[in-house]
């Protein structure tokens, strides 16, 4: 992974462990979970057809969870000791068992379930999925309790590619990238209904996300190389930075002064 020069104020990234994967492992890695009490990272090999756990205090890869057909997006709660996988492949998020990696439950979604954002207070999960994988010219927004592991509702949203999204707690919102028709989808979480759409002008193939809620600043990773800043009350398009094309996560540290860190995966 790299940071871009020239977003970063004061200290830079500094590599401070390196992991070693069996040569069994290969291809793309999507998203990561993190188990901060244990020091255990969940990792998801879209090809690999499992979740990898990782001891980050030994730096070994300690178990890996089988039978999934294409994972995607982690959420690890501590409060239950509970892991949430998007599985893109049958289209589901699996619950599993946080100490015996058991599956505990099967939430059915649509095919190509993928990125997903979490309500904090009132522990719900939202899962993009459907669209183009199941030949549909709209995806679905999907409100999962977790407490019940029950799916509450489902929202079409027009396009057949969601990609990142941020959850915004000042205000019952949820930013979400429409990588379809390059727009930012803006999300009532409460009223679960779509409350404006903005359009992404200043850079094409909208992917990553990450929110400065303090400043009310949206950083938009698209893939030709640009990072797009929105201003949250208006929608409006405030400066494109140049970023390193084919971004594929994007992280925003408050701790930074105000800072963008753009991380791509390489």
């Amino acid at each position: 992974m790299r940071n871009d020069a020239g977003l970063l104020k004061g200290e830079s990234l500094r590599h401070v462990q390196t992991i070693t994967l069996p040569a069994t492992i290969k291809g793309n890695f999507d998203h990561f979970g993190i188990d901060l009490e244990r020091n255990r990272l969940f990792a998801t090999p879209e090809d690999f057809k499992a979740v990898l756990v990782f001891d980050l205090a030994q730096g070994t890869l300690i178990h890996q969870i089988s039978g999934i057909e294409r994972p995607h997006a982690v959420l690890y709660r501590e409060d239950t000791d509970r892991l949430y996988v998007t599985d893109g492949g049958d289209g589901s998020v699996k619950v599993y068992d946080g100490e015996s990696y058991k599956l505990l439950n099967r939430i059915p979604l649509l095919k190509d379930a993928d990125s997903i954002g979490y309500d904090l207070s009132r522990k719900y999960l939202y899962v993009d999925n459907g669209g183009g994988d199941v030949h549909q010219t709209y995806s679905m927004f999907s409100v999962i309790d977790t407490s019940s592991n029950k799916k509450l509702t489902d929202v079409k949203i027009d396009g057949d590619t969601l990609e990142a999204m941020a959850l915004d707690t000042y205000r019952p919102r949820i930013y979400i990238n429409d990588k379809a028709k390059n727009t930012v989808v803006v999300f009532d979480r409460f009223e679960n209904t779509i409350v404006a759409t903005w359009p992404i002008t200043m850079g094409k193939v909208n992917v990553t996300m990450a929110l400065d809620e303090q400043r009310q600043r949206l950083f938009v990773g698209c893939r030709d190389g640009k990072l797009v800043v929105l201003d949250t009350n208006t929608g409006k398009e405030l400066q494109s930075l140049p970023i390193t094309p084919g971004v594929d996560d994007t992280i925003y540290d408050p701790k930074s002064n105000g800072s963008m860190q753009s991380v791509v995966a390489l």
